[in-house]
C-alpha cells in the first residue's frame, strides 16, 4: 500500500494586506500619504505629517472607509488616535446591528 500525502496550500492575497505588510503596498501608501499631507484641505494634524496621514490611511483601509472621512473624524490626542463622537454615533446608527441612537432632553436639562 502506498501512503498518500495531502498537501495544503494557503494562498494569501496582497490586495487586502495592510500597508505595513507588503513593501509594494507600503510604498504606494507612502506616496498617497505624501500627496494627501501636502493638501490644505485636511485637518492640521495631518498637514505635512506623512506618518499621521499614513496611520489614517491604514485605519481607513481596515474599516473600509474613505481616508478623508477618517482624517476628518480621527483626532490625535496625546499621541493616540481617537474617534469623534459624531463618527461613532453615525457608525453605530448606520451599521444595521442596533436601533438608532436617539437623544431626549427636557426643559429642566434632565434626561
Amino acid at each position: 500500500m502506498q501512503n498518500k500525502e495531502t498537501t495544503t496550500t494557503l494562498a494569501v492575497s496582497t490586495e487586502t494586506d495592510s500597508a505595513a505588510l507588503s513593501v509594494n503596498n507600503f510604498d504606494h501608501a507612502q506616496r498617497v500619504a505624501k500627496a494627501l499631507s501636502s493638501s490644505t484641505m485636511i485637518p492640521a494634524q495631518y498637514q505635512n505629517n506623512i506618518p499621521n496621514t499614513l496611520v489614517a490611511l491604514e485605519m481607513a483601509h481596515r474599516i473600509g472607509a474613505s481616508p478623508l472621512m477618517v482624517m476628518q473624524n480621527l483626532h490625535i490626542i496625546h499621541g493616540r488616535p481617537s474617534w469623534s463622537s459624531s463618527f461613532i454615533i453615525a457608525a453605530l446608527n448606520s451599521c444595521g446591528r442596533f436601533s438608532a441612537i436617539n437623544f431626549e432632553t427636557s426643559a429642566d436639562g434632565k434626561a
